[in-house]
């Protein structure tokens, strides 16, 4: 299962991305060493699974919920290409289209894009 990870996860809740649009979650488990365990929502939304699990749950985003959250006239992601528009124009490219989208909406909160 291809999501985000528990660092790119939390940044997205720092910067103010809606937990309402996160359809996976990372959860811990006592019985497996405390390791998160990545795992997709169904129908259960985070305050649901916080209030059953306790604060043991951080929402994830799958690549087609972060893909769902940049506007389309924004989005470019040919060969998993971040580009931002800027003073300068500037690329970077990722090798997982994940951390391609997490970069762009990082950048679009931050600059108030989205």
């Amino acid at each position: 299962m291809i999501g985000t990870t528990v660092e790119q996860s939390k940044k997205l809740v720092e910067i103010g991305i809606s937990t309402d649009t996160a359809d996976m979650h990372y959860s811990t488990w006592t019985i497996i060493d405390g390791e998160w365990i990545l795992s997709p929502n169904y129908n259960d939304t985070i305050e649901e699974l916080q209030e059953e699990y306790g604060n043991q749950i951080i929402p994830a985003w799958s690549l087609t919920a972060l893909l769902k959250l940049i506007p389309m006239p924004t989005l470019s992601t040919i060969n998993y290409r971040f580009c931002c528009e800027t003073s300068e124009f500037s690329s970077k490219y990722y090798d997982e289209p994940v951390d391609a989208a997490f970069e762009m909406i990082c950048w679009l909160k931050e600059n108030k894009k989205i």
